[in-house]
């Protein structure tokens, strides 16, 4: 009967250690799971910080842009109502003024829709 009693105990104590062993995975595993939630929680809220900001520029580009098209509709239009005499001028001029240089290199990208013509030279051609 000791025998037994002492074998039964030797094999409580080792499903007692299995048993410690067990749970301190779990609490492992619990904390694990508890940072990994942490973590989740904080990448969710900078997620939807993000969002808002970029629904912030949205909304101000958005606004931007219905004050802008409306101009930019305007010049194109009067771009087009510019006669090929008037072209001929600009051509014949040696040397513009400034803001007449600016204004042919801006109406030439526009009109080309490309921007490869940098100077008032270029886009005279």
């Amino acid at each position: 009967m000791q025998k037994g009693l002492a074998q039964q105990e030797k094999s409580l104590h080792a499903k007692s250690e299995e048993a410690k062993t067990s749970l301190d995975k779990v609490v492992v595993s619990k904390t694990a799971i508890n940072i990994k939630t942490v973590e989740t929680k904080q990448a969710k809220k900078e997620v939807l910080e993000k969002k808002k900001q970029i629904e912030e520029i949205i909304a101000n580009v958005d606004e931007k842009l219905a004050n802008v098209l409306p101009m930019l509709e305007e010049a194109m239009s009067n771009i087009k109502a510019i006669s090929p005499k008037d072209i001929a001028l600009l051509k014949s001029l040696g040397h513009p003024p400034e803001p007449v240089k600016m204004s042919v290199t801006a109406f030439v990208i526009l009109l080309a829709d490309n921007t490869k013509y940098k100077d008032f030279s270029e886009a005279k051609a």
